[in-house]
């Protein structure tokens, strides 16, 4: 389109963002209580893409430029259920044991239900443990899917630990005649702000037989299901078909040997808006483990399949990047802190694979003027390509 409109790609896109106010195709309107960082995501590409250099290219190569940008639901929503649980608690050596039923695959969610639980409990890491995944043990986290975990377990997180927070402050409150406000904990220890007089340790109050504890079942803004046949009407004060969206940007910088039809992958600048960060290394993470495979599932990556049987049966003839093969990923975290999530968190680990093949089949069409339209874009498809142009 921008081609044929004669338009800068990261203009056009710019002038059709969505913003609040508007509507999705589905018809859901977007609103405060949803977020939309669409445009902020392609403003920090753009901005990247001015400053820096573009990586030198060998002589027989010709470099291209391509951007894309995405978005995805935070959650099921769809008026699906979508609870989560989590309880925390007060051990009898002091710690803090948080239990919740979400899956940990790598996506670092241990560790920011310990980070959500120490910021609301006032308390180092140090005295915050996860128990997760025990069916019997832990409640249950529902799917682990959506980019959901984050927003709806760590919300319940949030909860139980406020809950416990106000049990121990009281319980300190009532027992040393300190008003709650007076009252805080260091490393372990509650002491009085007013004096900095120790009143009482974790540990022991532990052991004078009390019981600190919250149970909660978190459920997230109510949302709605999207017509069969039509989009939903979109109206103020209606729920909307999802109660939040991740949004992405990213911009490919690749060489192409149009005598060949190798194709390099030297850049990828990618922002995501995560409403607001929890744990900003995990972020960084998380956008280059999905530029990663989003570019594996670009250029390389193939399961084969014939006859409904798998002719692809090792990981070696998958097509999986090796780290000689990996570009230089810029990873930008947008923020707009999303009302209702947790300290303004949402989610994100799906949606940074989304823009990253577009982008490079783009940049590669911005190099050598053609298209491919199927994945993985081998050196077979575009010398092809360049072929039938000529």
């Amino acid at each position: 389109l921008a081609e044929k409109l004669g338009m800068d790609p990261m203009e056009l896109r710019l002038k059709n963002a969505l913003d609040l106010g508007d509507t999705t195709i589905t018809g859901d309107l977007m609103v405060p209580e949803v977020g939309v960082g669409i445009r902020a995501c392609l403003e920090a590409v753009k901005q990247k893409l001015a400053e820096l250099p573009l990586p030198e290219v060998g002589p027989d190569e010709k470099i291209g430029v391509g951007i894309a940008a995405g978005m995805k639901n935070v959650g099921l929503g769809n008026a699906l259920p979508d609870s989560a649980g989590a309880k925390v608690s007060l051990e009898s050596d002091g710690t803090f044991m948080v239990r919740h039923g979400a899956t940990d695959m790598g996506q670092g969610v241990n560790d920011v239900m310990a980070t959500i639980a120490s910021r609301t409990l006032d308390t180092p890491l140090k005295f915050i443990r996860v128990h997760t995944a025990d069916t019997h043990e832990d409640p249950p986290g529902g799917m682990t899917t959506a980019s959901r975990q984050t927003f709806v377990t760590g919300n319940a997180v949030l909860e139980a630990s406020r809950n416990v927070r106000q049990q121990l402050w009281q319980a300190v409150s009532d027992e040393f005649n300190v008003p709650v406000d007076q009252i805080a904990l260091q490393d372990g220890v509650f002491v009085s702000r007013e004096n900095g007089r120790a009143l009482i340790s974790l540990k022991e109050l532990a052991s004078n037989g009390h019981s600190f504890e919250s149970d909660v079942t978190y459920d997230p803004p109510t949302t709605q299901a999207p017509g069969k046949h039509a989009p939903v009407q979109a109206q103020p004060g209606n729920p909307p078909v999802h109660f939040a969206y991740d949004f992405g940007a990213q911009a490919a910088v690749v060489a192409v040997n149009p005598n060949t039809g190798a194709v390099r992958v030297l850049r990828i600048i990618a922002a995501h808006d995560v409403g607001k960060s929890i744990l900003p290394r995990n972020v960084t993470g998380q956008i280059e483990g999905g530029v990663i495979q989003g570019v594996g599932y670009a250029t390389s990556e193939a399961y084969v399949l014939e006859s409904g049987i798998p002719k692809t049966t090792k990981y070696k003839d998958l097509g999986l990047l090796r780290f000689r093969d990996l570009p230089e990923i810029v990873p930008i975290t947008v923020e707009d802190p999303h009302p209702r999530g947790p300290y303004g968190a949402k989610g994100m680990g799906e949606l940074v694979i989304t823009p990253t093949a577009p982008a490079i089949v783009n940049a590669i069409h911005n190099a050598v003027g053609i298209w491919v339209n199927s994945l993985p874009v081998t050196k077979e498809k575009v010398l092809a390509a360049i072929q039938a142009k000529e």
